[in-house]
Formats: structure tokens, sequence, C-alpha cells
């Protein structure tokens, strides 16, 4: 029966994901795929929490040398800085309180998804609905400030 992790110790039973299939997407976007699952699971994204779940699924990438089984904080860090508006725009984060996707980190972490799967827990797969987003989507975002609107008043 599919279970989640339902508290940060939990972490330490996710299965790794096979090299092969995450070799084509960049560390910011394995974190990315980190930060949704922990959002999913109702788990604090901290950086400590994405720092374990990266190792966990991706102990290639997020291993520390010499020592594979133990996280890589660094590269997590690293990673985490990446996905901030000034560069990739895929996330925002404040200390306290976490990280947390944008719209354009949610549409890479749906492509994420769709190549890689699931995380598994020993063995079993976790049992929560997946984001639906369409990357094609119009953005329905309407303008801060609207000249048209002034000239009418």
């Amino acid at each position: 029966m599919p279970t989640n992790p339902k508290e940060p110790r939990d972490l330490i039973k996710v299965d790794p994901k096979p090299r092969d299939d995450t070799s084509a997407f960049s560390l910011v976007h394995l974190t990315a795929y980190s930060v949704h699952w922990l959002d999913m699971w109702r788990i604090p994204t901290t950086y400590e929490n994405i720092s374990v779940l990266n190792a966990r699924l991706f102990p290639a990438d997020f291993g520390m040398a010499g020592f594979p089984e133990l996280p890589d904080g660094l590269r997590t860090n690293r990673s985490l800085l990446q996905m901030r508006p000034k560069y990739r725009g895929f996330a925002t984060s404040n200390p306290r309180k976490g990280v947390y996707l944008t719209d354009k980190g949610r549409a890479e972490v749906a492509r994420v998804i769709k190549a890689i799967g699931l995380p598994t827990l020993n063995g079993e797969p976790t049992n929560v609905e997946t984001i639906a987003v369409d990357p094609r989507a119009p953005k329905n975002k309407g303008r801060s400030y609207n000249p048209a609107q002034d000239v009418e008043d």
C-alpha cells in the first residue's frame, strides 16, 4: 500500500533514482523536484530537509565526495541560489519559512516528474497527486498599471 513520509526523519527511507534517468536534468531541476515533493508531503522545505532528500534521491549528484551516503549541503545550497528569481526563477525562499516554487518552477518539475516518475519509499510508490501543469498554458496576469484606465478616469 502506498505511503508518504510523515516527518523529516522519514526522508531517510526514500529510495534513490537511477542515474541514467536523471542525467538529462541540471542540479537545479533535481532540487526543484525535491522541493515539490517536500511540499506535497507537507514536510517543511527547509535547507536541511532539501539537502537530505536531494542526497537520498540523487546520491551521485548530491552525495558528499568520498562519503556518498552523506548529503553535500554546499551543492544543494548552490542549487537553491540558482533557483531564485535573479537566476532561473524557479523558486523564492525565506530562510525562516522555506523554499516555494514559482509557476515556472512547477512547470519544470512537471517535466522532471514525467521523465523520472514518482519517488518511492522503501520500494513502495508514494501516494500523492502530482501537479498538472501545462507549460504552454497562457499566463493570465493582468498589468499592474494600465495607462488606458488612467485616460478613462
